[in-house]
């Protein structure tokens, strides 16, 4: 979740004043300890919500090729109640002016609601501050003033030409073995010698960019 933003940051020499919602429960204050001995580069300013649980993930990976397989989460999605939300924004805006830019990381858990995201927006550009916004979902129109909206939407252009590629990624495939198999046995294949070495270029060519791009 958005800790991940927070220990980057911190990874990178950055300072950075961390605000949230965890739920009154062992793993919001787990959460809390964390934050406070693992790193001084990281002001963590939790608010607690009685009414809803700490977001809990679970992942569950295979022993031997450390794949991973599934994982579980334990939330409530939901908008976080007007006085929660009354006082992370008191938080955040008097934090602001200490702040050299804004990371607004949205994972739809209910806290960074409409009204506070454009309360937040208008405050930073009145402040001058840059606003970064990783978000989720697909209406992107309550992050407008925003600097930069880092989405994981895949511009329509990259659709066919990553289709494009995977089929020339799936046709130099076997070519590229025929003409492995003619090296290794150039007997079987020497009617075909003057064609090896064109095809050897390209089919590898395209096997190189299908691979790279799929």
């Amino acid at each position: 979740g958005a800790g991940n933003v927070a220990r980057n940051i911190a990874s990178l020499g950055a300072r950075c004043i961390f605000l949230g919602v965890v739920g009154n429960d062992t793993d919001g204050r787990r959460l809390k300890s964390e934050l406070r001995l693992g790193t001084n580069r990281i002001n963590a300013r939790l608010a607690v919500d009685p009414a809803r649980p700490t977001t809990h993930k679970l992942r569950f990976v295979s022993e031997h090729h450390s794949t991973h397989l599934l994982r579980a989460d334990w939330e409530l999605a939901t908008p976080v109640d007007g006085e929660t939300a009354k006082a992370v924004l008191a938080q955040a805006l008097a934090a602001l002016p200490r702040a050299s830019s804004v990371v607004l990381s949205d994972y739809a858990k209910g806290l960074l609601t409409p009204p506070i995201v454009r309360a937040l927006i208008e405050a930073a550009r009145k402040l001058g501050k840059p606003v970064i916004v990783d978000p989720k979902g697909k209406d992107f129109s309550d992050y407008k003033g925003a600097t930069l909206i880092a989405t994981n939407v895949i511009s329509p252009i990259l659709v066919p030409l990553k289709i494009t590629l995977m089929a020339a990624f799936m046709l130099a495939l076997p070519v590229v073995l025929y003409q492995v198999w003619a090296f290794v046995a150039p007997g079987l294949y020497s009617h075909e010698k003057k064609m090896v070495l064109p095809l050897v270029i390209s089919s590898t060519v395209l096997f190189v960019v299908g691979v790279a791009f799929c």
